[in-house]
């Protein structure tokens, strides 16, 4: 079973990043492989590096997306993009016990580390869709964070900078700001109106764009910076991982090449095989990239406004959940909420600058 450490020695936390030289690569369709070697933030230069975070208590895991890809997005794959800079995206969805570590060291710590002990939630978060808010997490068990809001998860994503910080001796720049200063309170209004740092370091949200890049991307074999061909990338009605359209359970091929043959119900927790709640993150097969649930299982915040919808400001979330039928877990879906509005179904992915 494991120790829970009490907030007053969180400052004391040794973080190590295991570097190492080991490698898991995966083949892909015309003999390419992805070489998925474990970097460090500053080293990793290729699409599937990862780094491994590890502390006494908490580990995650980070996978490297590259700069400078076109790649199709939107529901008809027909809107070309790329991203301007590289960055990092989480494996998996944000696990309760990640949450609630960070949280404990932000509202309650006593160390006297910048941000420790400084921070307002206004929801408490919960272990997947079924746990008690703010409960201790269960041992050994990875069920998501949910029960948030989109302001909790950017407060959250600035609070987890900052604990870096106080564990490694890293100076990573909080991202999210209002007014030039570092938001810390969930219960307020000017979390609608963030500002994201733009060169920051620290955690923080996906935009749309790097979500679906997340998603969508096989692998670029012919060297060309571009992945708009059949096989180099997830179209618009699969799910992330899978070899097929949503609609489509037998005969398929192994499309992204990765040596099995995977419907929706294989990558994703949804409607038809997730006993209406959530399930511990990582369950269900990865996509290309290494990365899980993409689609299903929580939905995601995604930094920014969707728009307004009958007069009220609704946020970006991508993915859908275990509550959604099989047409919403498509890679091109798109879904909002209200920037207060926290519910079981919804939760975290991790980004980060280079």
């Amino acid at each position: 079973m494991k120790k829970k450490i009490s907030p007053a020695v969180w400052s004391a936390i040794s973080l190590l990043l295991i570097i190492t030289s080991c490698s898991n690569a995966a083949p892909l369709e015309n003999g390419f492989k992805m070489i998925k070697t474990e970097e460090t933030f500053d080293s990793a230069d290729a699409a599937g590096q990862y780094v491994n975070v590890e502390t006494t208590e908490v580990n995650f895991t980070m996978v490297y997306l590259p700069a400078d890809v076109t790649f199709p997005t939107g529901y008809t794959d027909t809107t070309i993009v790329s991203l301007d800079k590289p960055c990092f995206v989480g494996e998996t969805e944000v696990t309760y016990e990640l949450w609630y570590t960070v949280c404990t060291w932000a509202t309650a710590g006593t160390g006297g580390s910048t941000g420790e002990g400084e921070y307002s939630f206004a929801n408490t978060g919960r272990e997947g869709s079924l746990g008690i808010d703010n409960a201790v997490p269960s041992a050994d068990c990875d069920e998501p964070a949910t029960n948030i809001s989109y302001r909790d998860a950017i407060v959250w994503c600035n609070a987890l900078t900052e604990w870096y910080n106080a564990a490694t001796g890293s100076t990573d720049e909080c991202v999210y700001r209002y007014g030039g200063n570092v938001l810390r309170d969930s219960n307020s209004e000017t979390c609608d109106d963030a500002e994201a740092a733009s060169a920051a370091t620290g955690f923080r949200l996906l935009s749309v764009s790097e979500w679906e890049f997340a998603a969508r991307y096989i692998n670029d074999a012919d060297g060309d910076s571009t992945i708009c061909e059949s096989g180099e990338y997830y179209p618009n009605d699969y799910s992330s991982g899978a070899d097929a359209p949503y609609s489509v359970t037998s005969g398929a091929v192994d499309y992204d090449g990765d040596g099995d043959t995977e419907y929706t119900n294989d990558v994703t927790i949804g409607y038809n095989n997730s006993n209406n709640e959530t399930c511990q993150v990582g369950s269900r097969s990865a996509n290309a990239l290494g990365l899980y649930d993409m689609n299903g299982n929580v939905s995601e915040f995604c930094f920014g406004a969707y728009g307004y919808i009958d007069g009220e400001l609704k946020m970006n979330m991508r993915g859908g959940s275990y509550m959604n039928q099989p047409l919403y877990l498509r890679v091109s879906n798109v879904s909002h909420t209200a920037p207060d509005n926290a519910f079981y179904s919804f939760g975290i992915r991790l980004g980060k600058n280079q």
